[in-house]
């Protein structure tokens, strides 16, 4: 995801949902749709802080629980 940078932090500021993790309920995944694929953004949650895990695109979005939706 070298160079998109600003489209992760759009993920994580205006996603489309936002999925916790169903082996780990500490880490959520933030979804956007960019034309032809989405971008997930994994982020842990740990207390007040958060950390970014890994950032990767995908044909569709799937698994987790739904926690917000646009």
């Amino acid at each position: 995801m070298s160079g998109r940078e600003n489209d992760l932090r759009r993920v994580l500021e205006d996603p489309d949902e936002i999925r916790r993790d169903p082996k780990n309920t500490k880490v959520y995944r933030y979804h956007r749709k960019f034309e032809d694929h989405y971008i997930r953004v994994v982020a842990k949650h740990l207390n007040d802080e958060a950390f970014l895990i890994t950032a990767f695109p995908e044909t569709k979005i799937g698994g987790g629980e739904l926690i917000w939706q646009k």
